[in-house]
């Protein structure tokens, strides 16, 4: 089995790449475990460690800018690299989001994935289950199936499943795939340009296609912890946790296991993280207001091609010459 990240444009999310990674690496080296490859989806090699166990897979920032669309909608890399990985691959994998680190071993995952059962009765995994109700996140969310609910059909989506809204820090799949993320692709382009705000698009398209097409189960948080709700905090801490293993003297540029045990042992606090986040509040008011005017632009974007849309006749269909 694979494990898939995707890690690229600033350095926090290459330094939370490599701490996942080393918390990962260690246990594969516990284990002496070559059945599983971790691969890496990045516009800068050298920040990924350099092991056995480690594929790198370049891309330039050209493609990434081509991943996000005309709309500039980041998390759509994520969906177009996991398309181009099934298509590349035939083996099951699991993608992981950066922010994360991992507690144990997935061995049941890696049984489970080339099991018989598991050609027959495919499964997709995900992270952890957030919600069963599109109003929680904004009125256009919850207006979703009613205005377009026939165009949701064709892309897909089974209307008379109950919608369930899953993190998607972690998906997992068998061979075979590529389908799936094709459709969640064509669903996340759909919905982009139609409904606001488009932050949680991706894992919406994912749910929806996911729920209509596998069983769907949760990926234990017993195997990986996903820290999203620190992402302000969390490259202060690493940066922490850098250095204090450069601090310690046995682990030097070459000892990359050591590295690895050392992350993996870490005591990691989310007391030190909450510490971080009341320490922090002005900055993380700064960075919301300078970004402020880039949201608005966006916004502002995606609501003149709605209007743009309705006045054709195009708003609630799917046909992409007039999208």
């Amino acid at each position: 089995m694979n494990i898939i990240y995707i890690s690229h444009t600033s350095q926090k999310f290459y330094d939370q790449t490599r701490f996942s990674i080393l918390t990962l690496l260690h246990l594969l080296v516990q284990k002496n475990d070559r059945a599983i490859q971790i691969i890496v989806y990045t516009d800068a090699p050298e920040s990924v460690p350099n092991h056995p166990f480690i594929s790198i897979k370049k891309i330039s920032q050209d493609e990434i800018k081509g991943y996000k669309g005309p709309f500039h909608f980041v998390h759509r890399v994520k969906l177009e690299v996991l398309r181009d990985e099934s298509r590349k691959n035939t083996e099951p994998f699991l993608f992981v989001d950066s922010d994360t680190r991992w507690l144990s071993y997935p061995e049941h995952l890696v049984q489970v994935m080339h099991s018989k059962e598991a050609a027959s009765s495919p499964t997709c995994y995900l992270h952890v289950r957030e919600s069963d109700n599109l109003a929680n996140i904004s009125e256009q969310y919850n207006t979703m199936y009613e205005n377009f609910g026939p165009t949701l059909q064709s892309l897909g989506v089974k209307l008379e499943q109950p919608f369930k809204m899953w993190n998607t820090g972690a998906v997992g799949v068998n061979q075979g795939a590529t389908a799936f993320f094709e459709k969640a692709l064509k669903l996340t382009d759909f919905l982009i340009p139609r409904v606001l705000p488009t932050y949680w698009l991706e894992q919406t398209a994912l749910s929806m296609i996911a729920m209509s097409h596998y069983q769907v189960t949760p990926l234990t948080e017993k195997i990986l912890h996903h820290y999203w709700n620190y992402s302000f905090e969390a490259p202060f801490y690493l940066k922490q946790i850098f250095q204090e293993m450069s601090a310690t003297k046995k682990l030097g540029p070459s000892s990359l296991e050591e590295q690895a045990k050392f992350c993996f042992e870490y005591n990691w606090d989310n007391k030190v993280l909450s510490a971080l986040s009341r320490k922090l509040k002005q900055q993380r008011r700064y960075a919301k207001w300078r970004n402020s005017p880039m949201k608005f632009f966006h916004k502002t974007h995606i609501k003149l091609h709605q209007l743009l849309l309705k006045m054709r006749g195009k708003y609630t269909t799917n046909n992409p010459k007039n999208n």
